[in-house]
């Protein structure tokens, strides 16, 4: 990342002036660059500045780190303290210029009005006692100045950044903005691919009026002249973006010497590109009526330039040459064949690393957006069925959306050495799927090839894609493997079409029931149409079984597609999820995640779901091997991450499980689950409280009160029993906790209540918390973790015999053996609770003696769930005996039931 000390001056024609907007070396070291400029003359000291510094909170803001600063403003990066996440915060000095507020009304007034991909995002914008502001997405990236700085630009990046700068320009035409200040400085290269406009301090929209003046270098002519001005305005400046970005020099000069002596703009040459200089010419017309009309006609033109592919005479070259290689066996060597280049590249030895990224919608239609997107999942699905590649998966390459993208930073993010890009087309019956393989180290294309067929063959075009990277790629395909590819899903075009729109709601939901619904619905309909279409009900069996946890219709779905395609991977995926939501049957489950990774060793949420089931089982090796592949094959996922993590702190890996959460609080930073877990992890190998304190501050205003996030919280404030209180009285924690499993919200205060040595407070809570419990038990009598709960709020109300006894039946249904530590950890708290020391030392030496579970001696010594054991010489001597052998190395060693361990010395 980087930041950009912005170089060039706007000017007032007509002055030497630096208008209000202008910047210079106003950068400084940060983690992301918001990018409005600054201005560059010197600011003269000013007390109330004084006022804003890291740590200062202002509203729900508060400042993290100064970002720039110049004559009359300054950025710092901050946090949302009441949606918990950072933004960029935007300070006018008052008082420096009238036309200092009045650019701050004209950015906040611009983008206030516009929400685009391609357009930065004004989040809130307020006047404090220090002056106004503006609150701003933060992002993370280079600005386009920084990336033409670096180098040449290759021509498909120059369009692909040019067609979302164009994008976001014409939504702000089509709303009446234009931009007036477009220049590399204010086009920034996000991290994630996206590119955003930024800086609409000198726009003009809303009937103000308009500031005169810009940047020299990007002016229009009649900029200059202080005329009329128009969206055409911005279309001249992004034709000196594009000049600028093919041949590194300004067109008219770093003044505009040229543009003003009225000397028109020197002709480019674009070796294959041969319209790309034409229309930057029409671009950089002198004459505005001479121009394209606003940027969705530039945008227009930009994506004929790029739609098409290689034409007939490369396409022959190519396959006569690959199949002279093929036919010599030196493809699967180590050499890789360019389409337009004459020489060959040298490849790693061992299977190559591919990354498809999402593939381009060259159509305007909705659908045809969800077909592009559908294309591009069953692409990778179909790579992911070959053992001789290695496909990063769908979520992680998903974060890379079309337009221009940094190939070297997503190759280096994503651990790929080869990079797979398309556009996809569909008009009436015909499908256009276009292709190239590049290395994104280099930059050199591998392999290109355009598909051009009827839109019911596009299984066949993506077929022959699949079997033209493998051999690109020098992967052996196994007859079984080819079969898998080349065999078809459904040859019914509606249904592919529902099927693939039912997909595209599925992968989105994130939970939100209303896209559930619609994807359960598409895909009924896709199966409804083609009663042979086995994926489909694959994938019903899936959604029906995750969402609704509805076993029967789940079992009905895996029934129809097992009669057609029983080694279908996807179908042993649902059945492992039936197996182990509906049957409880672990090994079952692992039995078929196993037919499914085998039948498609990439598929990184089965293996992820394997490594889980794994270690639930006690295999803690085979298992995290495999959520290590699966992070490998999918390392965008927070989801991957935050559970190795988890699996990690279970065994207690804590140093492993610490470098897992660093990668996961990259990828979320605000997740209250890896929140929490991470800053837990201290505790639970050194008892340091500190991290996991530090976290408290952090949470954010809404807690969660279901899923891993909730369950996580629920850990926090069973060691935090005065933040517990404070959150119940403030209202901020949910009535349940949580559901699942059920933890009523008095049960929290009632622990917390225990924890302080507060047994009456407790007893009263405890006891408005049981009926739910009771209730609860009955319902699930098969549930350890309902008669834990349960038994620990009857040792809370003094049933202490009721609680041993409950807890006994919770452990004897703990049939795993990640479930057991678990249990008996719990046994402990409530034996401790129910004035049973000797029972709470039994169950902890029997979880200190195994190689999971989440008792450590370092946290035994802090825990305050724990204090009623202190002092007992039992309970005193395990704590030094287990931390005496885990400092040695030993392996834990189980002790006869009552006997205490020997004290070191």
């Amino acid at each position: 990342m980087s930041v950009h000390p912005n170089a060039e001056q706007r000017v007032v024609p007509g002055t030497d002036e630096p208008s209000p907007g202008g910047a210079k070396g106003a950068g400084a070291p940060a983690l992301s660059v918001l990018l409005r400029e600054l201005v560059s003359a010197p600011a003269a000291p000013m007390p109330w500045a004084e006022g804003l510094y890291p740590g200062r909170v202002i509203g729900r803001f508060e400042l993290v780190r100064e970002l720039g600063r110049g004559g009359f403003g300054v950025v710092f990066e901050a946090r949302d303290r009441e949606l918990g996440r950072s933004v960029a915060f935007k300070a006018v000095y008052p008082g420096t210029s009238p036309r200092a507020g009045e650019q701050l009304l004209r950015e906040a007034e611009a983008i206030a009005q516009l929400q685009h991909p391609n357009l930065v995002t004004l989040f809130d914008v307020g006047r404090c006692a220090l002056g106004p502001f503006l609150v701003l997405e933060l992002l993370r990236g280079r600005t386009l100045k920084d990336r033409i700085e670096l180098g040449p630009i290759p021509v498909p990046e120059v369009l692909a950044i040019a067609m979302d700068v164009a994008a976001g320009l014409a939504h702000a035409h089509a709303a009446g903005v234009v931009h007036r200040d477009l220049k590399p400085s204010n086009v920034f290269l996000c991290e994630s691919g996206a590119v955003k406009v930024l800086d609409f301090g000198m726009a003009h929209a809303f009937g103000r009026q308009r500031v005169s003046g810009g940047t020299p270098a990007y002016m229009a002519p009649e900029q200059w002249r202080e005329e009329p001005d128009d969206a055409r305005t911005d279309v001249f400046a992004l034709g000196v973006l594009l000049h600028e970005m093919l041949s590194g020099d300004l067109p008219f000069g770093p003044e505009g010497e040229a543009l003003r002596a009225g000397t028109p703009a020197p002709r480019l040459e674009v070796p294959g590109a041969p319209a790309l200089p034409e229309l930057v010419a029409c671009l950089l017309e002198l004459d505005p009526a001479r121009r394209p009309r606003d940027a969705a006609d530039v945008l227009d033109r930009l994506r004929a330039i790029a739609a098409p592919a290689p034409g007939p005479a490369a396409r022959r070259r190519l396959a006569r040459i690959t199949a002279a290689v093929l036919a010599s066996g030196l493809l699967a060597g180590a050499v890789a064949l360019t389409l337009h280049r004459g020489h060959a590249t040298a490849r790693p030895a061992g299977p190559r690393t591919v990354a498809v990224l999402p593939f381009a919608s060259l159509s305007a239609s909705q659908d045809d957006a969800f077909f592009a997107d559908g294309v591009h999942g069953e692409l990778i699905t179909q790579l992911a069925r070959l053992s001789g590649l290695r496909v990063i998966a769908r979520g992680s390459v998903q974060q890379y959306p079309p337009g221009a993208r940094d190939l070297r930073a997503i190759g280096a993010a994503l651990g790929a050495d080869t990079i797979l890009e398309g556009t996809v087309q569909r008009a009436g019956d015909r499908a256009r799927i276009a292709v190239q393989l590049v290395d994104p180290r280099s930059g050199t294309e591998l392999w290109a090839n355009r598909f051009d067929r009827a839109a019911s063959d596009v299984f066949a075009i993506q077929t022959e894609v699949a079997l033209e990277i493998a051999g690109a790629l020098g992967a052996t395909l196994s007859a079984a493997e080819r079969r898998a590819i080349t065999r078809p899903p459904t040859r019914d075009r509606e249904a592919h079409d529902l099927f693939l729109r039912g997909l595209y709601y599925w992968q989105r939901s994130m939970g939100v029931e209303s896209d559930n619904r619609t994807a359960e619905e598409l895909l009924e309909k896709a199966a409804a149409r083609d009663p042979a279409f086995a994926l489909a009900e694959a994938w019903l069996a899936a959604v029906t079984v995750e969402w609704k946890e509805d076993c029967d219709a789940a079992r009905r779905h895996a029934a129809a597609a097992a009669a057609l395609e029983p080694d279908l991977p996807q179908l042993h995926v649902a059945l492992a999820e039936i197996c182990d939501v509906c049957d409880h049957d672990t090994r079952a489950a692992i039995r078929e995640l196993e037919h499914a990774v085998r039948a498609a060793p990439g598929d990184a949420t089965a293996r992820a779901l394997l490594g889980t089931m794994r270690t639930t089982v006690g295999a803690y090796d085979a298992g995290l091997d495999d959520l290590r592949l699966a992070l490998a094959l999918d390392p965008r996922s927070y989801l991957g991450a935050i559970g190795l993590a988890r699996e990690l702190v279970i065994v207690r890996r804590f140093d492993e499980a610490e470098r897992a959460c660093d990668r996961a609080r990259e990828l979320a930073p605000g997740d209250v689950h890896g929140l929490v877990l991470c800053a837990l992890v201290p505790f639970w190998r050194d008892g340091d409280l500190a991290p996991a304190r530090h976290a408290l501050d952090q949470l954010p205003r809404e807690l969660p009160s279901a899923g891993n996030g909730a369950w996580s919280l629920f850990q926090l404030l069973a060691v935090f029993p005065d933040e517990a209180l404070r959150l119940a009285a403030q209202d901020r924690l949910a009535s349940p906790f949580s559901s699942r499993p059920l933890i009523p919200r008095a049960y929290v205060v009632g622990a917390a209540h225990a924890a302080r040595g507060e047994p009456e407070a407790a007893r009263a809570a405890f006891a408005e918390a049981l009926p739910d419990l009771e209730a609860r038990a009955r319902a699930e009598p098969t549930s350890m973790l309902a008669w834990l709960f349960l038994a620990r709020a009857e040792a809370g109300v003094g049933r202490a015999d009721e609680a041993l006894r409950d807890a006994g039946r919770a452990a004897a249904l703990a049939s795993e053996p990640e479930h057991r530590a678990s249990a008996q950890r719990f046994v402990a708290e409530i034996a401790a609770a129910a004035g049973r020391p000797a029972d709470a030392v039994d169950a902890l030496r029997e979880v200190l003696a195994r190689p999971d579970g989440l008792v450590t001696p370092a946290a035994l010594r802090v825990d305050p769930r724990f204090a009623p054991l202190r002092g007992d010489p039992r309970f005193d001597a395990l704590v030094v005996d287990a931390a005496a052998r885990q400092a040695g190395g030993a392996t834990p060693r189980a002790l006869p039931p009552g006997a205490a361990p020997r004290a070191a010395p």
